[in-house]
């Protein structure tokens, strides 16, 4: 049963209307002194912001004595807001037996006979020795449900109590409702262990397809706002948009003449539109030059045929790349952000959106690095803008926004990152580099690159990341080491698919559709990443972290010693970031989460 079952059974009894003052969940229970007795209550386990696990009751014949009943005879009670309550009273009067089986529903049929036989004057012991030994069967209380029975009809509930659980699932509204609990036994405690189940649902949805899903979420959408459910599957008309008025992509110039030399600054001015920050393209206007006759700098022609950009110089011709919110810094990349743009794109999309959509970046799909036969981009820097999208909403809903920002600050969940990186000297078969000091990582990304390829050797590639005859890799953070079975890589003998998998694995697209199309043949040269996850699941998750504390170390062995020239890490780190934006467009940031 939920929330609302239970308040209208109590509520419009004429026994126990009298005495019962409310359904809550744990953190709801009135806090003030209430000064009419006997009264009654029924309280969930849980706090009002979980869906719900277990009923109890309390009954109060004084101020002095109180009657907590728990059909499963848990005590003292597993939640601390309750605990805290009971404090109050001298005298508490509990009974220990478990009155219904662990594996059922019944725990709101039993609160509301409870109470309605201790409303009309049966003692707290009788109730519990009837339970105990006067029932044939476990949980059977229909008989005394069919004289309490009341008519529930969907079509007459006030639905706006869901209005400030409103969430978007689907393209759509679905209203999650966490103010109506359900109790279900002690299995309901453990709910969030069937989280393990989802991706067997994510499989089951895929099957179905697309068009099947949208379909259930409108129908789902109408059932829930109280509508038909005949109706909802006859037909349905897509919501209509009455938020905004119009978007539009904005170029926006540099503040300075372009020239050769960075930075190149550009600002976007304050005024009633608001910028999708999702939105926004840098545009570029390059080309590749050669010396020619007296001194003069000519474009290459068709005989260069191994001249090239580098991969994606779209995004890779960014050395450092800054974005400040009035005058606060809320993004800095440093001065490795080619890394960055190049090992997010290839870890990130799969090998169509590679070849197509990241295309205007200047990406062309490569299978060999180094190889001037390969795959190249003949493009000297010659314009560059930027074009963000602007979206200008109804006036009453910038009112609306205002007036909410007056009272609360705007934060924006974001995952920030950090990309470090350090040399291995020649001859070297042990390494260990002490990479972040401060807060603990959810995720690091390592990868090698000869050192010469890292410095801006013209015949070399940047992005040529290469094992180097690694043999164990591990982090070392806050006293644990990740991975906890430590690696036996042998890459000369193939000896490479666990990190291959865990790779997929803490990327969340093992045994999934989802890929970024790196073949265990490219993993072996040139695309050697090693991405290792440090939360406590182990999982890809979009929530934050509990805040930890220490120094993350990067450890590494090889079977052969270290080349002429050297190896550069880099080591891309992942953490959780929260920004907060106030009225007075004050900005905060705060990546100590916990």
């Amino acid at each position: 049963m939920n929330t609302l079952e239970i308040d209208k059974t109590l509520a419009r009894n004429n026994v126990t209307r009298h005495y019962y003052i409310g359904c809550f969940a744990a953190d709801q229970i009135p806090a003030g002194a209430i000064v009419k007795f006997p009264h009654c209550m029924v309280v969930n386990l849980d706090p009002s912001t979980s869906r719900g696990s277990h009923w109890v009751c309390i009954y109060c014949a004084s101020p002095l004595l109180l009657e907590y009943y728990d059909s499963l005879g848990m005590w003292p009670p597993p939640s601390v807001l309750i605990v805290n309550h009971l404090s109050r009273y001298k005298q508490i009067q509990y009974s220990s037996l478990p009155l219904q089986s662990p594996n059922s529903s019944a725990c709101g049929r039993h609160v509301i006979f409870f109470l309605y036989c201790r409303c009309v004057g049966m003692t707290f012991e009788k109730i519990v020795s009837f339970l105990h030994y006067g029932k044939q069967q476990p949980d059977t209380l229909r008989k005394f449900q069919l004289k309490m029975h009341v008519d529930f009809d969907p079509l007459q509930v006030d639905w706006s109590a869901f209005s400030s659980e409103c969430v978007q699932f689907g393209g759509y509204n679905i209203y999650r409702g966490l103010p109506y609990q359900r109790g279900a036994g002690v299995g309901a405690v453990f709910r969030s262990l069937m989280r393990y189940l989802l991706p067997i649902g994510k499989q089951i949805g895929s099957a179905i397809g697309r068009q099947g899903m949208e379909s259930g979420n409108r129908v789902l959408t109408n059932v829930l706002k109280g509508k038909d459910l005949k109706e909802s599957l006859v037909s349905e008309i897509p919501p209509t948009n009455v938020s905004v008025v119009r978007s539009f992509f904005r170029q926006v110039l540099p503040l300075a003449t372009i020239t050769q030399e960075s930075p190149y600054l550009f600002r976007l001015y304050s005024d009633n539109l608001w910028t999708d920050l999702s939105r926004i393209y840098l545009y570029l206007e390059l080309s590749i030059e050669k010396p020619g006759a007296n001194d003069k700098w000519v474009a290459i022609d068709d005989a260069d045929t191994s001249v090239s950009a580098i991969q994606g110089i779209g995004q890779t011709f960014v050395q450092q790349l800054k974005v400040t919110v009035g005058n606060t810094e809320v993004y800095d990349s440093g001065n490795l952000y080619p890394f960055k743009a190049y090992i997010t794109n290839e870890l990130s999309f799969p090998i169509n959106a590679k070849k197509n959509f990241l295309g205007s970046t200047g990406y062309y799909h490569t299978v060999n690095q180094d190889d001037s036969t390969d795959d190249g981009f003949k493009e000297r820097f010659h314009d560059v803008k930027i074009y963000a999208k602007m979206v200008e909403v109804q006036p009453s809903l910038n009112m609306s926004l205002y007036k909410t920002l007056e009272k609360q600050p705007a934060t924006y969940a974001v995952r920030k990152t950090e990309i470090k990186s350090s040399f291995i000297s020649v001859g070297r078969y042990e390494f260990e580099y002490n990479v972040f000091s401060a807060t603990i990582p959810r995720r690091v990304t390592i990868a090698l690159v000869g050192n010469s390829a890292f410095h801006g050797d013209y015949k070399l590639s940047p992005f040529m990341f290469e094992p180097f005859d690694l043999r164990e890799i591990s982090i070392h953070a806050g006293g644990v080491v990740y991975p906890a079975v430590p690696y036996k890589l042998n890459f000369s003998k193939d000896h490479f698919v666990s990190a291959f998998v865990d790779m997929y694995e803490a990327l969340g697209m093992a045994n999934s559709e989802r890929s970024f199309d790196i073949s265990m043949a490219q993993f072996k040269k040139g695309w050697s990443f090693f991405v290792i996850p440090l939360t406590s699941t182990l999982d890809d998750s979009c929530g934050f972290e509990l805040l930890r504390s220490g120094t993350t170390n990067v450890r590494a062995t090889f079977n052969s010693p270290i080349p002429l020239g050297g190896v550069e890490m880099i080591v891309l780190g992942e953490f959780d970031q929260m920004i907060m934006v106030d009225y007075n467009r004050h900005i905060v940031t705060d990546s100590k989460l916990g």
